[in-house]
């Protein structure tokens, strides 16, 4: 039997072919290769009016899949508009922002570096600022620039020590040591 995988939409064809035919939930399961406790949770989850229905069954689940989630803190529109408001019209800081939420709207609570991840996925940036590629959108308005940010195909070309000799070019006079500085 397969572990921890969904029920696909033909496993529900067919819990609906053998259920209509007032199969066991056993043999449903020894059938389908699934535990019938799965079987048993999916129709007690699904029936509806003492009818199982595969079409709304996965139409169910992808809702729940959906909704499972937990939200973005700034898909609110209430939230947004206020971090907005006061980050790029009276250029507070996130910290100045979260703290002031707390107070002013107690029901909603937002972390600064929730701000700053916002911040930095260009959230608040207009279209025409997030197509252009060099300009840093909103992320100017912060006081401190911070730490600097790379992308994951960036490769570092500072601090790297260039070797210009290799050790089989040494002549032979150093392996002797007669020399000072060989």
């Amino acid at each position: 039997m397969s572990h921890y995988k969904h029920i696909t939409p033909e496993e529900r064809e067919k819990i609906l072919l053998l259920h209509s035919q007032n199969c066991t939930i056993t043999y449903i399961a020894n059938s389908i290769g699934r535990d019938k406790s799965t079987i048993s949770r999916e129709l007690s989850r699904n029936t509806v009016d003492s009818k199982y229905s595969a079409i709304s069954a996965q139409a169910a689940y992808e809702v729940r899949r959906k909704n499972c989630r937990p939200k973005h803190k700034l898909s609110n529109p209430t939230i947004f508009k206020y971090v907005q408001e006061k980050f790029l019209e009276h250029q507070w800081s996130p910290e100045q922002i979260s703290e002031r939420l707390k107070l002013e709207h107690a029901s909603f609570s937002i972390s600064y570096s929730t701000i700053y991840r916002a911040i930095y996925a260009r959230m608040f940036d207009t279209k025409a600022e997030r197509k252009s590629k060099g300009n840093r959108g909103a992320i100017r308005k912060l006081r401190h620039r911070g730490k600097t940010r790379h992308t994951k195909e960036h490769t570092e070309k500072r601090g790297k020590i260039v070797i210009s000799n290799n050790l089989s070019e040494r002549p032979a006079e150093a392996e002797s040591r007669s020399r000072i500085g060989d």
